[in-house]
């Protein structure tokens, strides 16, 4: 008799534990759901950057200057952006490089840094200056990170200079951007 009660309260045990183990995987989404994770977190397949297909996503992020040479090599990213030396307003371009760190850190699989030089171009003289350079590493974006900027909505200045490696050039500090 008492080996029936053990069978018994080992398969009670048993069906317990399965139904247990059957409610895990929706811890993970309820999980999910309140932290609100970004795609780059989630197992959904970035894309990977490629010679072949590098212009074909570049031509889909919306900028307001002028990309005028990339460079793809060995898992870094060069760009260099050209913009007429009055162009206005400075946010449009920080808003412009987050946008361009972003894609290539977060919306890519295979991207490890991001070389990003504005020129300020003379539309007389055809001259280029450099007014900013910006150095992005995918290793230097935690989950914590991007849990803070997600939650606290920094502008894209304050982002891109807590963030990343942003070197100014007398000249962008001096021009008649507005700031």
């Amino acid at each position: 008799m008492k080996w029936i009660v053990r069978i018994i309260a080992a398969s009670c045990i048993s069906i317990v534990l399965a139904m247990l183990l059957s409610f895990l995987p929706q811890l993970d989404v309820l999980e999910q759901w309140q932290n609100r994770n970004i795609s780059v977190f989630n197992n959904t397949k970035l894309p990977q950057l490629s010679n072949q297909n590098l212009v074909d996503h570049l031509i889909n992020i919306p900028l307001h200057v002028h990309v005028s040479k990339v460079e793809w090599n060995n898992h870094d990213l060069s760009l260099d952006l050209s913009t007429p030396i009055n162009l206005g307003h400075h946010a449009v371009i920080f808003g412009d490089l987050r946008e361009l760190i972003d894609f290539s850190l977060l919306e890519t699989s295979n991207v490890k840094r991001v070389f990003i030089r504005l020129l300020a171009t003379d539309e007389a003289s055809g001259k280029k200056q450099l007014l900013i350079a910006a150095e992005a590493r995918r290793e230097d974006l935690t989950l914590k990170e991007l849990r803070r900027v997600k939650k606290d909505k920094p502008t894209a200045e304050n982002y891109l200079n807590s963030e990343f490696s942003m070197t100014y050039t007398k000249l962008w500090n001096n021009t008649i951007y507005d700031r």
